[in-house]
């Protein structure tokens, strides 16, 4: 079996996991709406779970349970879990919350109980999805191509298998763009006559996990290189959002592969923020071998 059948099968798992607990995650949302709805309030969207929130989570669920418990043991166990970023007064804008919010009257037992094995569950799914990244990643910590993909800024364990699984052998590729296309990151392109027709859309043929990976990873880039920074804006400002964040990504995502992931691939070269640095690099190489 080759190392892209390997990460094939354990995608699979990977996707079904994560199937699973975005599924338990919206069930426990919607039962904390409907009976601690200040909860929600006070940690809304992903700060939902944040290490905070689920800390709370685990003692106290239901307004009257914040309330009996008072705003300085509140404040206490979330300056402990956050350490210092949250306190008294996030403690006390909750409490306040809880004491003028409308929840659902219904048995409370019940409910507590389903939560807490809700929470539990997606903490057991989430071990399991660590188990299956980190031995996904074992496969490949050998090869050249894993520990110049895992520098790159906030690549992560998942995004370098998986972009590490389905490029390969990058001098299998003729070029940047060729490897752009290979990922179904370019626009396609048709002739017809003489004319050459360009779509506005890009093609997302070839291997949709490593495309996913790196347009996720461009989504880092775009906060952090600078060349990426000013790239990003200037794109998105064209189009309406959400539309022009999205295409500004994906345009980042195509630069990168293009210009600088196939030359760190095929000359094995580091990962530099700055274009000054990768300069510097190139003087360095060519002074080497002029040497």
């Amino acid at each position: 079996m080759t190392l892209r059948q390997c990460f094939s099968a354990a995608n699979n798992s990977l996707n079904a996991i994560a199937k699973e607990i975005n599924r338990e995650k919206n069930q426990t949302k919607s039962l904390i709406r409907t009976f601690n709805p200040a909860l929600y309030r006070t940690f809304p969207k992903d700060k939902f779970w944040s290490a905070p929130a689920q800390a709370l989570l685990k003692e106290y669920i239901f307004p009257e349970d914040f309330i009996a418990a008072g705003v300085e043991k509140i404040a206490a166990e979330l300056e402990a879990v956050s350490r210092g970023k949250l306190g008294r007064a996030e403690a006390v804008a909750l409490i306040e919350a809880c004491q003028t919010c409308y929840a659902s009257p219904g048995q409370r037992n019940p409910i507590r109980q389903r939560i807490l094995e809700l929470t539990e569950d997606i903490a057991r799914l989430k071990k399991r999805q660590k188990y299956y990244l980190k031995s996904g990643y074992r496969c490949i910590e050998d090869r050249p191509e894993t520990p110049l993909v895992r520098a790159i800024y906030d690549a992560g364990i998942s995004n370098t298998l998986a972009i590490v699984s389905e490029v390969g052998d990058a001098s299998r590729f003729s070029s940047g763009e060729h490897l752009a296309s290979f990922l179904g990151i370019t626009t396609s392109k048709h002739i017809s006559g003489t004319t050459l027709f360009s779509s506005k859309h890009i093609t997302k043929q070839g291997s949709p996990n490593g495309r996913f990976a790196l347009v996720n990873l461009a989504g880092h880039l775009r906060r952090r290189v600078p060349r990426y920074i000013d790239m990003y804006e200037r794109i998105k400002n064209r189009k309406p959002p959400p539309k022009g964040h999205l295409i500004a990504v994906v345009a980042v995502a195509r630069d990168f592969v293009t210009n600088v992931l196939y030359d760190m691939l095929t000359n094995q070269r580091p990962f530099f923020i700055e274009v000054e640095d990768y300069k510097r690099h190139r003087q360095q190489q060519q002074r080497k071998a002029a040497a």
